[in-house]
């Protein structure tokens, strides 16, 4: 009888997480994701955008390993366009606008669909040892997933707080909550953790915007799509549009810069500063040169 439940332990359900439970279970081993919940497996928090400079590359690139990040985005694409077209081969790069709803639902079908793959629901509070080596982990439940290995693909939700405006709330996503043990677990194995700071755009409500006022972006009519397996997707594509910033923004902007400080120090006790100094300074550099 076995003494593990399976071969390969995936944590987290985001892009790296969906692609590593594909490339585990199509080499043969037991391979379980674990996520706080199935439903926002392969969720676009930030920018329902795949591609662009440098990242389209290593889309394209997963494609031909085997992933499956360029399939969905070719199935859920709503607007393609090929960056840099003035410029060189070498810096050009595809960006696709996708549908998120369809491309998380997607994703979850092709997982579902998937041999050798579980998908378990729970929260990853501790990393289980057999001795000295990793043996699995333990949910919040105090339950014990039992594992060969463990991938760590947790994205923004340990101990993660949200900050909108002045309000810090936690959470790894807006009615989602963060893992609060996890990165505790961690340190007390002797690996250092810190912090990174990602930023989600407000959505808008496209009946509140004036169309008119802005630049449409014409999406290229036959794309190449993303995908080196399935034909070049055809549909009918969506426009972007451009807005741009005045002096009259960039003047909000400075009056109130004084504030990120405090966005930065509200984080938790245990925050580092030093960590936050890259991105503090990157901030200024490009308010300086606006």
């Amino acid at each position: 009888m076995s003494d593990h439940d399976f071969d390969v332990i995936v944590v987290g359900g985001g892009h790296a997480g969906c692609e590593a439970a594909f490339a585990c279970a199509r080499m043969g081993f037991d391979t379980a994701l674990v996520t706080l919940t199935e439903k926002t497996i392969g969720a676009l928090s930030c920018n329902p955008a795949i591609g662009g400079v440098g990242k389209g590359q290593l889309t394209r690139e997963i494609d031909a390993l085997g992933g499956v990040q360029a399939f969905v985005t070719d199935v859920a694409g709503l607007h393609y366009r090929m960056l840099n077209t003035s410029k060189g081969e070498a810096v050009r790069s595809l960006r696709a606008q996708v549908d998120k709803d369809l491309y998380s639902r997607e994703m979850r079908r092709r997982m579902k669909s998937q041999e050798r793959r579980s998908i378990v629901e729970g929260s990853v509070e501790d990393i289980h040892l057999d001795g000295n080596r990793v043996g699995g982990v333990r949910l919040e439940d105090d339950s014990v997933l039992r594992s060969r290995k463990v991938i760590m693909t947790n994205g923004t939700f340990l101990r993660a707080v949200m900050h909108i405006g002045e309000e810090v709330t936690s959470g790894g996503r807006v009615g989602e909550g963060s893992v609060a043990g996890l990165t505790g677990a961690l340190g007390s194995l002797g690996l250092e953790t810190g912090r990174l700071k990602t930023g989600t755009p407000p959505r808008l409500d496209r009946k509140s915007i004036d169309w008119s006022q802005l630049t449409p972006q014409i999406p290229d009519q036959n794309p190449e799509g993303f995908c080196h397996w399935t034909p070049a997707p055809q549909r009918e594509w969506m426009d972007c549009h451009v807005t741009k910033t005045d002096e009259s923004v960039h003047e909000i902007i400075r009056e109130h810069l004084h504030r990120e400080w405090t966005y930065f120090l509200l984080i938790n006790q245990q925050f580092r500063l030093f960590h936050y100094f890259p991105i503090v300074l990157q901030q200024l550099l490009i308010l300086l040169f606006l």
